[in-house]
């Protein structure tokens, strides 16, 4: 369940902030997104943890390059063993894409000013319609509230 949010709170924010221009991300790299997530909860996530921050002897995966992730899970590194035979190229090019999903909104919340202008656009595409602009700060702070605690976790 928690995974789930994870997954559509991350999706959500990343749309939003495509569509207010802060993340510069395609559509076709949010569906690559959405899919490599079930695909790192399947293969990954039991080392490296729910964020790719690593566990015990699996290391973080969040900076490696895609070139040298591709070639890790691909050939095997150190004690993980070599993934070929269970995922295809296309497979591990969407969970570097879900991986790299997750270290956009980490570095958006990080840059306060994109972020907030991030968190109007969500509230401008998404809630405006129903709610009025005097609520737009209480649901600013409460998103902002949740996807702090989905990352901590």
């Amino acid at each position: 369940m928690k995974g789930k949010f994870l997954f559509v709170l991350v999706s959500f924010f990343l749309i939003a902030a495509w569509t207010v221009s802060y993340a510069e991300i395609s559509v076709s790299a949010l569906k690559k997104a959405s899919k490599g997530q079930q695909l790192y909860a399947d293969n990954c996530i039991g080392c490296h943890g729910d964020k790719g921050l690593g566990t015990g002897s699996a290391p973080n995966i969040c900076n490696v390059k895609q070139n040298e992730f591709m070639k890790a899970v691909r050939d095997g590194k150190g004690s993980m063993p070599s993934f070929k035979p269970d995922l295809s190229k296309s497979d591990i090019k969407k969970i570097v894409s879900y991986i790299k999903a997750i270290n956009k909104v980490k570095k958006m919340i990080s840059e306060k000013a994109n972020y907030s202008a991030t968190l109007d656009g969500i509230f401008d595409t998404s809630c405006a319609s129903c709610h009025p602009e005097s609520f737009r700060k209480q649901a600013k702070a409460t998103l902002d509230a949740k996807i702090k605690k989905s990352l901590a976790k």
